[in-house]
This record gives C-alpha cells, sequence and structure tokens, in this order.
C-alpha cells in the first residue's frame, strides 16, 4: 500500500469516528437538556401502563359478567320451555275436558230431540 493511501484510510476512519463520537454526544445532550421532559414521558408512561391495567380489569370483569348472565340466560330458558310445556299440557286436559263435556251435553241433546220428536208423532 502506498503512503497515501494509508493516510487517506486513516484519515477516512478518524473521521467517522468523530463523526460517530460527536452523534453520540448530541443524543447524549438531548437526553440531559430536557430533564423535566423526560420526567413527563416516564409520568406519563406510568399512568397509561395503570389505566391500562384498570381496563384489563374492567374487560375481565366484564367477562366474568357476561358468562353469569349467559348462565342466567340459559336457566331461564330451561325454565320458561318447562312452563311452557306444563301449560300446553294444561290446556290440552282442560280443553279434552271441554270436548267431553260438549259430547255428553250433545247426547243429550239428541235423546232430548228424539223424544220430542215422538211426542209429535204420537200426537198426529
Amino acid at each position: 500500500m502506498s503512503k497515501f493511501t494509508h493516510k487517506f484510510i486513516t484519515w477516512t476512519l478518524v473521521l467517522v469516528f468523530m463523526a460517530i463520537l460527536a452523534g453520540c454526544q448530541e443524543e447524549e445532550q438531548e437526553q440531559t437538556a430536557n430533564p423535566k421532559q423526560a420526567k413527563l414521558v416516564a409520568a406519563e408512561n406510568i399512568q397509561l401502563k395503570k389505566d391500562l391495567a384498570a381496563r384489563d380489569a374492567e374487560i375481565e370483569k366484564q367477562k366474568a359478567l357476561l358468562v353469569t348472565c349467559e348462565e342466567e340466560k340459559e336457566k331461564l330458558n330451561k325454565s320458561l320451555n318447562q312452563n311452557s310445556e306444563n301449560l300446553v299440557e294444561t290446556l290440552m286436559e282442560s280443553m279434552d275436558k271441554d270436548t267431553q263435556n260438549i259430547n255428553i251435553e250433545n247426547q243429550e241433546l239428541k235423546k232430548q230431540v228424539e223424544e220430542l220428536k215422538k211426542q209429535l208423532e204420537t200426537k198426529q
């Protein structure tokens, strides 16, 4: 390698190193120059984490409530179905009794009509 190439590479490396060093110092100065802003950001992050934890707790609470409501809904549906079946059964029994009573009354009325017809025939 020539002397010129060696010096060029050395100076290039020195300049790159200085540029990197200057960039790191600027970043460090920005961070230390604004400690109030850093504290505010830290406080905001802490508050956001608390808010997030509270929201997560509320979500879990709502999920538990949803499960409870679904279980209650299932119980009510079963009860409603049972009550509906009982009501239909009761209505059917009542209708059967009414039908039997109507049939008996119908038979009695038929007998009365027959008797009246006989009475009419005998009078003529």
